[in-house]
């Protein structure tokens, strides 16, 4: 999938994010058919370029939402702070 990103990113801010990020749980998420929101978590994020600002996320094959991922134009990536794992299952 290609997402065209918007020309507003500060790629300081952006190589800050990445920079701080070793690993932990995010959860993806994105508009699917009929404008539902759908979402996934994921410990498979990784930042891969800031020029171009690339992120991989990995979503198994067999995954519920995967179709949604497949067709939308664009999704969101929220990282969870350490306080939230509790809310992730």
């Amino acid at each position: 999938m290609s997402v065209e990103l918007s020309s507003s990113i500060d790629l300081r801010e952006l190589r800050n994010a990445f920079g701080v990020y070793p690993t932990g749980v995010t959860v993806v998420t994105c508009t699917g058919a009929g404008g539902a929101t759908v979402g996934v978590t994921a410990n498979s994020f990784v930042s891969l370029s800031l020029d171009p600002p690339l992120a991989a996320v990995a979503i198994h094959v067999a995954a519920r939402h995967l179709a949604a991922f497949l067709e939308c134009g664009a999704f969101t990536i929220n990282v969870l702070r350490r306080a939230a794992g509790g809310y992730v299952f």
